[in-house]
């Protein structure tokens, strides 16, 4: 998941993030300027793989790509955050602010707003967790240990701890409490992974998929899981 990006103008402020975990989908949440939140005028949405068409005044709203958001400002402010579900692509975003005037046509009053963003294929990220094991497995020995040496330290420092605080602790106690805390982390590791694997199974790109690709994913999701486990792991 990438990082939260901030596009604004004067009025409107879009915030939006990729995550392509699993199904790839740009999360959306805006601020609009309080002076539109009235009666009649609406914020508008619309998303593109050709381009932004034009940031110039238009009635011909179809240049902006398909209408992806529309939302009544007259009605508040409720729910200011939406999910667009899309595939392997680049793709243009544009937001902004209008309301009908003569002749029942829209007019522009704030923005755009207008960003892009880019979902990298799967032999890319196939290609990517490779690099990832491959830098894993050829760590250098200085490094390794560097590494070892560091645990150690924790660890006598942990073994001094302990020996300290002895006296004030139950040993049998605390070894039941690790012990439940631990059976705790690998069931919830083990849930998150059956529901992204569950998610997976019932994406479109999955089902459509030959039998040697589904694998492909299914084991991609596999290592990204095993990744998450050896950084929930790191002190």
């Amino acid at each position: 998941m990438e990082d939260a990006y901030v596009h604004s103008c004067d009025s409107i402020q879009i915030i939006s993030r990729l995550n392509i975990d699993v199904q790839p989908i740009v999360e959306l949440v805006w601020k609009i300027n309080k002076r539109y939140w009235r009666r009649g005028y609406r914020l508008l949405g619309f998303r593109s793989t050709t381009g932004y068409g034009t940031n110039q005044y238009t009635h011909h709203y179809e240049l902006y790509g398909s209408l992806i958001l529309s939302i009544d400002l007259g009605k508040g402010q409720a729910t200011p955050a939406t999910n667009d579900h899309i595939e392997e692509g680049h793709y243009y975003y544009t937001f902004f602010v209008c309301r009908p005037g003569v002749l029942g046509l829209w007019h522009r009053y704030a923005g755009p707003v207008q960003f892009e963003k880019t979902v990298p294929s799967l032999d890319w990220r196939q290609q990517q967790v490779a690099k990832h094991h491959e830098m894993n497995s050829t760590v250098r020995k200085e490094e390794y240990d560097a590494i070892q040496h560091a645990n150690r330290m924790t660890e006598a420092e942990r073994k001094r701890d302990s020996l300290r605080d002895k006296k004030h602790t139950d040993p049998e106690k605390e070894h039941a409490v690790q012990k439940a805390r631990d059976r705790q982390r690998r069931a919830d590791r083990d849930q998150r992974f059956e529901t992204d694997l569950e998610t997976l199974r019932n994406s479109a790109r999955y089902k459509n998929a030959p039998k040697a690709e589904q694998l492909a994913l299914e084991r991609t999701l596999r290592y990204d899981h095993s990744l998450r486990e050896e950084d929930d792991l790191k002190p």
